[in-house]
C-alpha cells in the first residue's frame, strides 16, 4: 500500500512525469495535415481558430434558449450563428436603404 509522502509515491510521480515528457517529444504531425490557423473571435476578441469561439457560441445558445447549440459539432453551431448574424445584418441594411 502506498502512503502519501513516501518515496514510492515520489518515484512513481517522477517516472510518470518523465514518461509524459518522452511521449510529448515523440509527437509528430504528418505531412499534408492542415493545421488550424490562429485567429481572433469576432465577439470577444479572444484567440480562436474559428470566427466565433466556443465560449461565445455556448453563451449565445444559452441566451437564445438553445443550450444544445454548442454541444456536438461546432461547425454546425457556428454556421447557424453566422447565418443568423448575416440575415440580421442584411435586414438592417435593407431597413436603412428604405429610409
Amino acid at each position: 500500500m502506498l502512503v502519501s509522502g513516501s518515496n514510492q509515491v515520489k518515484d512513481f510521480t517522477s517516472t510518470l512525469f518523465c514518461f509524459f515528457l518522452f511521449l510529448g517529444e515523440q509527437l509528430a504531425v504528418k505531412d499534408g495535415v492542415k493545421m488550424p490557423s490562429q485567429g481572433i473571435c469576432t465577439n470577444c476578441g479572444y484567440v480562436s481558430s474559428n470566427p466565433i469561439c466556443k465560449a461565445c457560441v455556448l453563451l449565445e445558445g444559452l441566451n437564445k434558449g438553445r443550450p444544445k447549440l454548442a454541444i456536438g459539432k461546432s461547425n454546425k453551431a457556428q454556421t447557424e450563428l453566422l447565418a443568423e448574424r448575416l440575415a440580421k445584418s442584411l435586414e438592417l441594411k435593407n431597413a436603412e436603404n428604405t429610409f
